[in-house]
């Protein structure tokens, strides 16, 4: 049983999970936006998970970038729903 199979990697939920992960490792060693950073892990990760898998082509990396808009956001903003509830609402 695989942890994050590759064929997993090209799904919502898949690339999501794998963004995610990717993200908190990297977030404090390269010097971006939270968001930003994660809409172009997310962008690596479907492409790369397509390649892996003989699925790449043009318009998959035209779907990719607007899918990798949405799973980075999503990444980001999950992260920031659990640290919320964890931490309670930000102070004014």
């Amino acid at each position: 049983m695989e942890f994050l199979p590759l064929e997993s990697l090209v799904t919502y939920g898949g690339a999501l999970a794998a963004t995610l992960l990717i993200v908190q490792l990297l977030k404090n060693y390269i010097p971006l936006e939270t968001r930003a950073l994660s809409c172009i892990v997310a962008l690596v990760v479907l492409n790369a998970a397509a390649a892996g898998l003989g699925l790449w082509n043009v318009q998959f990396l035209l779907w990719s970038l607007f899918n990798s808009i949405v799973i980075g956001f999503a990444a980001s903003g999950g992260y920031d729903a659990v640290l919320r509830i964890k931490n309670g609402p930000p102070e004014e």
